[in-house]
């Protein structure tokens, strides 16, 4: 999916039609998929698990934020401890896009759910 595929007439045009694209696509998420992330996450740190997290291109800028999102958002007024190491630091990361926000909202929301 590629966001925008026209010029907008306005700022305010391009968040509507980023904002309609965004919608579309986080409705595509089947939310038990959502549940059993969030309960392995939940487990894995519970023991003390470390996960080791990578991506490349766009994508390499998610496993970074989701190291900083599980790592601080989670410490942040709980007990969690979360051991998370991203991989992909120094890594091109020249093609992001909408799914690349959508990957970034969703870990984002796994991080807050848990915490």
């Amino acid at each position: 999916m590629k966001f925008p595929v026209a010029q907008h007439s306005s700022a305010a045009a391009y968040l509507e039609g980023y904002t309609e694209e965004m919608s579309r696509a986080i409705k595509t998420i089947e939310a038990a998929a959502f549940d059993r992330a969030a309960a392995l996450l939940s487990e894995a740190y519970l023991r003390g698990a470390r996960m080791f997290i990578c991506d490349n291109g766009g994508s390499a800028l998610i496993a970074n934020h989701m190291q900083r999102d599980h790592v601080k958002g989670i410490r942040t007024a709980t007990d969690f401890r979360p051991r998370v190491l991203s991989l992909s630091t120094n890594v091109d990361c020249s093609n992001y896009g909408i799914m690349e926000d959508l990957h970034q909202a969703t870990r984002h929301a796994l991080a807050q759910y848990i915490r």
